[in-house]
């Protein structure tokens, strides 16, 4: 088992689904920015397993194209492009 990330629905309209899976305990940091490298959010959670995270984006961000980033204590990474569109 290895760590890895998955994000859906993507595009998303009203919530967006960060699973993490890491085989040990860890610290994993998102970060998501916009297609110019701002930092618009970030924020550190502990996973040990699966663990899904909810992102309330409909209040929260207009609609775009953004860079979501996830890298763990262990220096593993992953990079997605997320979709957020209007209802």
């Amino acid at each position: 088992n290895t760590f890895s990330t998955a994000v859906f629905p993507n595009p998303a309209t009203e919530t967006l689904n960060i699973q993490i899976f890491s085989p040990a305990p860890t610290a994993a940091n998102l970060q998501l920015c916009d297609m110019m490298g701002r930092k618009l959010f970030e924020r550190t959670i502990e996973v040990a397993g699966k663990h899904i995270e909810q992102w309330d984006v409909l209040n929260t961000f207009v609609p775009g194209v953004y860079r979501l980033s996830i890298h763990d204590d262990r220096e593993n990474v992953s990079v997605h492009s997320v979709v957020l569109t209007k209802k």
